[in-house]
């Protein structure tokens, strides 16, 4: 990947997060938002041991990945070309074990589904706020030339309907673990901000070893790759914020990938 091609596609990552950053305010505005508020009773402690977690998790990622592609099959974590019940079990089981260090902690430090934001506050806005930035993606993709109406179409078959479950399960995963586990506590323990880029710049990092295990990429490259990671995941951490409420980043993240496969 050439200097000016790196330079354009970082451009457009950065123009789409505060197009989009932008459109969440003003819909978190006009829909109510309740405010709720994460309190924990030791914000350090529990802002460590979900960074211990979640790189436990991540190792536990890399060594999936590793695995996989040593045994030569053509299914990845992170994408496959075809979908089938049984990929959607396979990826349900492997993120079941993804999450066990994050489960695990979160049993032993007592904390409640609330504060991984897995709540009932805020949720019908949640939903609705997810479904209209998935419709505009949806839509960018059409009008910029990435997809085409024709090809929606051709490509609406079963497979496609394993695929969004597929995605389902692997965006609200990832929101689970990033935003509304690991963010939520780096915030109580930082602030908000601090907490919101260090969440999304770990994620966006964290992605270095599995692009070199699972895509082969020479660190440099993997690194570049991860790094244009970044604005989007800032996105992802901003609507959480906004939300309270891992749905809509959840909905909007699964949407997001899905509608790679009209491509």
């Amino acid at each position: 990947m050439g200097a000016i091609n790196i330079l354009k596609e970082l451009g457009l990552s950065l123009l789409n997060f505060f197009v989009l950053g932008v459109i969440i305010y003003f819909l978190t505005k006009n829909i109510k938002i309740k405010n709720y508020e994460v309190k924990f009773s030791n914000p350090r402690k529990n802002a460590l041991c979900s960074i211990l977690a979640v790189t436990l998790s991540s190792c536990i990622i890399i060594t999936l990945m590793a695995l996989i592609k040593a045994q030569n099959t053509s299914e990845t974590v992170s994408r496959i070309e075809s979908y089938s019940l049984n990929s959607i079990v396979n990826i349900a089981i492997s993120w079941l074990i993804l999450l066990s260090p994050i489960l695990i902690m979160k049993k032993i430090n007592k904390e409640t589904w609330e504060s991984t934001g897995i709540l009932k506050y805020n949720l019908k806005e949640s939903v609705s706020i997810g479904l209209i930035l998935a419709a505009i993606a949806m839509l960018s993709a059409v009008l910029f030339g990435s997809i085409n109406l024709e090809g929606i179409g051709q490509k609406l078959t079963l497979n496609a309907i394993y695929a969004f479950i597929y995605y389902s399960v692997v965006g609200f995963c990832e929101e689970f673990m990033y935003r509304g586990y690991l963010q939520t506590r780096l915030i109580s323990w930082v602030g908000i901000w601090r907490g919101w880029v260090i969440t999304s710049i770990f994620m966006a990092l964290i992605h270095i070893p599995q692009r070199m295990v699972s895509m082969g990429l020479p660190l440099k490259e993997a690194f570049i790759n991860s790094v244009l990671l970044i604005p989007i995941s800032l996105t992802m951490g901003y609507i959480q914020i906004k939300t309270k409420n891992i749905a809509a980043a959840g909905i909007y993240h699964t949407f997001a990938n899905w509608i790679n496969i009209f491509i």
